[in-house]
């Protein structure tokens, strides 16, 4: 039986891997298989098979298929609960997992009252358990319109984990783009308002969104879609305050990339070019646009 239990859990490990490359396609018949062999060979109640039934609702989450997805997020939450106790490590695991479900359900009072419940009890929980509840919740407050708040939770995250030797570079990531995001809105917010500190604000966002992308081109590679993504953010930050001239490297290097990925018919390929054709305009390049 070693052997299946060994190919399961490679399994296991490569599904999760495709899911945090936003490759849930691929993820998905290996989870299940990993699901399956777990179950069979352990018992549905053994850590790796509630590990394998989580990790399959994250996949069916990300797939948008909500009610699979609630389906083995809540018997891997409620099996861990009954055995291990709420408190247990696994447990609150699942716990976020349902905050992410209803979430995307966009139910938003019981999220938030999973949230606070897990960052109110973190006293004993390991610091990226608490960061990861503090990224969960400025998820929520972005979601219901309050990036103020939003920045001020996560700004404390962020020198945090800048502080660490080797912090996960998965979950500062997560922190990093949360927080870019609400920082954006909060200087739209003052710079519509006409108060003070929208320049400041407008300053940090870039800063965020560099760190971002220098983060995600060093663990994901340059071409990667996420490092993609973040400099397209990057540019339109750049667009939303004049700086047409600044944008227009990044977006050229980005029209480039996703031409070679994606193909010149692409939504995205053609999104970009649109973009970067207004860039041009907007910086006097009648002619280049």
């Amino acid at each position: 039986a070693d052997q299946p239990l060994l190919r399961a859990g490679l399994q296991q490990t490569l599904s999760q891997t495709y899911l945090e490359l936003g490759m849930a396609e691929q993820a998905w018949p290996l989870q299940e298989e990993a699901m399956r062999l777990r179950s069979e060979l352990l018992g549905p109640e053994s850590r790796d098979t509630l590990e394998s039934i989580a990790w399959a609702g994250r996949v069916r989450l990300d797939l948008q298929d909500l009610e699979a997805a609630e389906r083995h997020l809540r018997e891997s939450t409620d099996t861990r609960e009954r055995l291990f106790g709420r408190a247990d490590p696994d447990t609150r695991d699942g716990l976020r997992g349902m905050a992410a479900l209803e979430a995307a359900r966009k139910r938003w009072e019981p999220a938030i009252a999973i949230t606070r419940e897990l960052l109110s009890t973190a006293g004993n929980a390991s610091a990226e358990e608490r960061c990861r509840a503090t990224a969960s919740r400025s998820t929520m407050l972005l979601n219901q319109g309050d990036p103020m708040e939003a920045t001020r939770v996560l700004e404390p995250v962020r020198a945090a984990m800048s502080a660490e030797r080797s912090p996960d570079p998965r979950l500062l990531t997560l922190v990093l783009n949360n927080l870019a995001f609400a920082q954006k809105q909060v200087a739209l917010t003052l710079e519509r308002t006409s108060q003070a500190g929208s320049d400041a604000m407008w300053q940090a966002a870039e800063s965020t969104y560099r760190h971002l992308l220098e983060l995600a081109a060093r663990e994901l590679g340059d071409e990667h879609p996420d490092a993609l993504r973040y400099r397209n953010n990057l540019a339109v930050l750049l667009l939303d305050q004049g700086r047409a001239g600044d944008a227009i490297p990044l977006l050229e290097r980005s029209l480039a990339q996703s031409r070679r990925a994606r193909g010149d018919d692409d939504v995205a390929t053609l999104r970009l070019q649109n973009t970067l054709a207004q860039a041009r305009a907007a910086s006097g390049d009648v002619a280049g646009a």
